[in-house]
């Protein structure tokens, strides 16, 4: 242990003496740790972490795959998923549930509140309790029953200041009476952005959508039994599609069912994004531990005499690598706390300030696991930039290294053809970076091109949700949509 310190003290040393090179070095490992560090706590805040619900490899999104338009995610109709549900062995239930705004508050401060309507099946496929009161019955699926509502827990404290008395009263949204029956956990978060869960009258208040099967207007997710595979559920629900479009040949023609897992639905093209990122920064450091590598090899050919000297003077080859690697250790992780200082710094801002509609993004944060990757690649590009001139030094015979470093630094053949193999990586992987990053721009280029089949210019989309008070009926819904004359 005695050696190891006096190792570690030379090592400071001898970075003390060489500010500029240790600099260097140290920046450079900064940027490629601190950025795979990044975009690590990316991937294991959104992909590796467990979901908050019970069992959340058993979740899948149900939609409609409309074959006749190409479209693999339709919402499907209230009709169809009775079906699915009480035909099912996959499943142990499905629920449906759509998304709409209301607002909450008097007409001189309205707010407007994103809200799901579900079904009663909706709480207990998620298999998630209410913090208070309880959740919706079957029976409030019912047209012509009770208007119920569950809040989530950041809408009860924010405009109810977490009073626990709120079960059982009343409040108003978009002018309708509704019971709180209860309050869900804070890290209840499904559908994203909901604040509040109502029964499925409040939202859908016309027959059509529970008789209909044409009424496309439900998402539906359910949840498998154990032991039930992604495929086994595939087959069977088709077949059921099949059934159903035999039974149903209108409105059902060339209907089937696509399933997704929960996580990948809420993920989106984000996942594979965040993997494409990921591979991207850790060739990037690659290219940043091999220039590394290249640099140190030019320094032990430098250091050539101080370590024949050393040999001469009786010092055993273990204990030259053993230096040598401390010294790289010593820069490996001066440059790993570096980048877990910018990879903070740059997870912090993007968190906060980000412009993307990313599913759960506040959660990703720089946590144990991430701290354990950030030691586990500064050690291993730690030991791949310090292995070779380690090697080097144990192969180096001690007469001969007298001599070259008597005639001045000149690199030997297998120091040369080292130094080559060495860049010949680095210009491979920077070669695989620009190929990747001119295939990148070639996509976007080509999606800005697309003829979307009419002018986009000046077009502006928004969305308007109409008081059921006002509006109670199909007919005046219609009637509001029509053009006027004037």
């Amino acid at each position: 242990m005695a050696m190891l310190w006096q190792d570690i003290r030379y090592a400071w040393r001898g970075m003390r003496k060489n500010p500029g090179f240790t600099l260097i070095v140290v920046l450079t490992l900064a940027l490629g740790i601190g950025a795979s560090t990044a975009i690590f706590s990316m991937v294991n805040g959104l992909m590796l972490k467990s979901l908050p619900y019970p069992d959340h490899q058993q979740l899948l999104m149900v939609w409609n795959d409309n074959r006749r338009v190409g479209l693999h995610q339709n919402p499907t109709s209230l009709a169809n998923l009775t079906d699915y549900r009480n035909q099912s062995q996959s499943f142990q239930n499905i629920a449906a549930f759509s998304e709409g705004q209301m607002i909450f508050g008097d007409a001189a401060e309205p707010a407007s509140v994103t809200v799901a309507f579900v079904s009663s099946e909706f709480f207990s496929v998620m298999k998630v309790p209410p913090l208070l009161g309880r959740a919706i019955l079957h029976e409030e699926d019912k047209l012509g029953s009770g208007e119920v509502v569950v809040l989530s827990h950041g809408f009860w404290k924010r405009y109810f200041g977490g009073d626990s008395s709120i079960v059982g009263k009343g409040i108003r949204l978009s002018q309708r009476p509704l019971t709180v029956i209860g309050v869900m956990p804070p890290e209840f978060q499904f559908p994203q952005h909901a604040q509040a869960w109502l029964n499925l009258p409040v939202g859908h208040r016309f027959e059509q959508p529970y008789t209909k099967r044409d009424w496309t207007l439900f998402k539906a997710l359910g949840r498998l039994h154990p032991g039930v595979s992604l495929e086994q559920a595939r087959v069977e629900m088709n077949t059921l599609a099949g059934r159903l479009e035999q039974q149903y040949p209108v409105e059902n023609e060339a209907y089937g069912v696509t399933l997704i897992p929960l996580r990948d639905q809420l993920l989106g093209d984000v996942g594979s994004l965040l993997l494409l990122l990921f591979g991207t920064v850790i060739v990037v450091l690659g290219i940043a531990s091999t220039n590394i590598a290249s640099l140190l090899l030019v320094r032990a050919v430098a250091r050539r005499r101080e370590l024949a000297v050393r040999l001469a003077l009786g010092a055993d080859r273990a204990r030259l690598v053993r230096q040598l690697l401390v010294e790289s250790l010593q820069l490996g992780l001066l440059g790993g706390i570096t980048g877990l200082l910018l990879a903070w710094g740059g997870v912090t801002l993007f968190v906060t300030s980000s412009p993307f509609d990313i599913w759960q993004l506040d959660q990703v944060r720089i946590d144990g696991p991430i701290l354990v990757f950030t030691l586990t690649v500064s050690l291993l590009t730690s030991l791949y930039f310090g292995l070779i001139p380690a090697w080097l030094a144990s192969k180096q015979p001690v007469a001969e290294a007298l001599k070259k470093s008597g005639r001045g630094v000149t690199s030997s053949r297998s120091e040369a053809r080292l130094h080559e193999v060495l860049v010949t990586v680095e210009l491979a992987l920077a070669l695989i970076l620009l190929v990747g990053a001119g295939l990148m721009i070639r996509s976007f280029r080509q999606l800005q091109s697309v003829d979307l089949g009419f002018s986009a210019e000046r077009l502006l989309t928004f969305k308007f949700t109409l008081p059921g008070v006002a509006y109670p009926n199909r007919e005046k819904v219609i009637l509001f949509h029509q053009p006027r004359a004037d």
